[in-house]
């Protein structure tokens, strides 16, 4: 432990270690996010050439498409019911950690502090997110969702 003033630093060890927990969660989260827009994007891309084929009278290129928008919604089904979110992150890309901490002297106190203000603001933020997540349900909605939840609310349903 290293002291500056009154307050008093974990070890390097310490802070590297929690700096790396939270950049790999950071990273398991946004993959995730990631992973979910991409999907989007491919089924929006399949339902485009599938309305273009059905103008073109292309059933055989419908049937296609069709079987390749089933593939991918059993696959994106099996990835949610496998409950990504409890499993234990580890992080890929290592280059950020690296940068933070390759030049650090282990007595250096001042540096520490950084690091350690850093692996504060991380928690800290990742916290923030899930109780504004948490507490506010319609934030990271999409519009389609959000008009859904409301008509439900009223006691209507929204036609497929």
């Amino acid at each position: 432990m290293t002291r500056i003033g009154s307050k008093v630093f974990p070890a390097f060890k310490t802070l590297h270690h929690a700096l790396k927990q939270e950049l790999s969660i950071i990273e398991h989260k946004s993959s995730i996010v990631h992973f979910q827009k991409t999907f989007e994007k491919q089924i929006t891309l399949l339902n485009y050439n599938r309305i273009n084929a059905l103008k073109e009278s292309n059933q055989s290129k419908v049937q296609d498409i069709d079987e390749k928008i089933t593939q991918l919604q059993k696959t994106k089904q099996d990835i949610d019911n496998a409950n990504v979110e409890e499993v234990k992150p580890e992080l890929k890309d290592e280059s950020l950690l690296h940068e933070l901490t390759h030049d650090i002297n282990h007595d250096d106190k001042y540096k520490l502090n950084h690091l350690s203000n850093i692996s504060n603001f991380l928690s800290s933020q990742r916290v923030y997110n899930e109780l504004l997540e948490r507490y506010n349900p319609g934030l990271t909605m999409n519009q389609e969702d959000k008009v859904k939840r409301t008509a439900n609310h009223v006691g209507l349903q929204v036609p497929e």
